[in-house]
């Protein structure tokens, strides 16, 4: 008769909870300081908009917290002698999954299930009692995306060193690229300006801490017999628009950590302490890192007013070589081998930018003759608003189009 296949082990995952009980009691306590300055606030509107502004800060606790629990948990996939001892224990690799997955998300829901309700607590039964419900959904559901994203990465790499900056280029590489287009391609595109809701949309971290409409708190106000505002007071609590996004966000949490398990099925106990433990993943983490290296170093030179080609390419050639570094663990890379490889990846680069600059799909032939023009709406623009005035400025004289 065939076992069933467990994925949860008691005695691992109370092991998790008491060993790792800092990491979610600094989190418990990082939370509980941030609604506790919501009692400094006398009335129920002014509490509500800060555990709304509270949403986008916690983004970024997650970002980090999640990296920190991930690295904990599986940090035995890092360290060759601990690796093998563990797995040598009677006890499927599915069932360490899952004894450390339970853990490492039980680490922010129940922290996050105390400070909501202690929030519902201080704002009463008023109309903003449902803020800190919808609060501890949104934390959940940035800690299940972050979390699934980083333990994925734990089992893409060999050390701990490698999964925080597998994890960091993931989170921010669509940011990476928006930069690059927009300092490098599109001024080689004239009249064509490239909008950057689509990379920050691929960018969940940047996405999450910006002001996302999750919550609407519309306000009323009490008149006194000036005319003037005597008191504000919630008028009406509204579901925003964007938690389309963030069930999307929790569907490809789920999604990553089905694809982490099939990985950690596949992954070899010796590559324990290697940089890469999967030889498919090198050459996109080579091409990754190099263009992160690059703009980096393009970023800094526009910072301090230097060469931005230049340093461009130096920063394409110190991340190509020092990625080579990484991942054969010695600095002897400077062979033939590794100069050729460097050669078709700059190439290939510089092919990019000529076909921009040549355009053989036409277009910038696509923008009308100025003649053809009718009007132009400009915004955001200090020499125009200084001598048109403030806010959207229309052009409609044929000399200023």
């Amino acid at each position: 008769m065939k076992l069933r296949t467990s994925y949860f082990n008691s005695t691992v995952f109370k092991k998790d909870i008491r060993r790792f009980a800092p990491s979610w009691v600094l989190y418990t306590v990082l939370l509980l300081m941030g609604f506790a300055t919501i009692i400094d606030y006398s009335y129920p509107l002014y509490r509500t908009e800060h555990i709304v502004e509270m949403i986008s800060v916690t983004a970024l606790v997650n970002f980090v917290y999640a990296l920190i629990n991930a690295q904990l948990l599986f940090g035995d996939l890092c360290t060759p002698r601990l690796c093998n001892a563990l797995h040598a224990m009677p006890l499927r690799r599915e069932c360490w999954f899952g004894s450390h997955v339970s853990a490492g998300l039980l680490f922010s829901f129940v922290p996050n299930l105390a400070v909501g309700l202690l929030g519902v607590a201080l704002l009463g039964l008023g109309k903003g009692w449902c803020v800190p419900l919808l609060w501890i959904l949104a934390s959940g559901i940035q800690y299940l995306f972050f979390f699934s994203l980083a333990v994925l990465c734990m089992m893409l790499v060999g050390n701990r060193f490698a999964q925080a900056l597998v994890y960091g280029i993931v989170n921010f590489f669509s940011l990476i690229v928006y930069w690059l287009v927009d300092s490098l391609y599109e001024p080689l595109l004239h009249g064509i300006r490239i909008p950057g809701d689509p990379f920050l949309t691929w960018c969940p971290v940047g996405k999450m801490v910006s002001s996302m409409e999750l919550v609407e708190v519309a306000r009323g106000h009490i008149y006194n017999d000036m005319g003037g505002i005597d008191e504000s007071f919630i008028d009406h609590i509204a579901i925003g628009p964007e938690w389309g996004y963030m069930i999307i966000c929790a569907v490809l949490g789920i999604a990553l950590l089905a694809l982490a398990l099939v990985l950690y099925r596949k992954r070899k106990l010796e590559c324990a302490g290697d940089f890469i433990a999967f030889r498919f993943v090198e050459p996109i983490f080579l091409v990754l890192y190099t263009i992160c290296a690059g703009a980096f170093l393009h970023l800094f030179s526009e910072m301090f007013g230097g060469v931005d080609y230049l340093f461009l390419a130096i920063g394409i050639a110190v991340g190509f070589f020092t990625g080579l570094m990484l991942l054969q663990r010695t600095t002897r890379i400077f062979r033939k081998k590794a100069f050729a490889q460097f050669a078709l990846f700059a190439a290939v680069f510089v092919l990019t930018l000529v076909l921009t600059w040549l355009d053989p799909l036409r277009i910038t032939y696509r923008i009308p003759e100025p003649g053809e023009i009718a009007s132009v709406k400009l915004s955001n623009s200090s020499e125009l608003t200084s001598y048109h005035g403030e806010g959207e400025v229309e052009l409609t004289d044929p000399a200023e189009i």
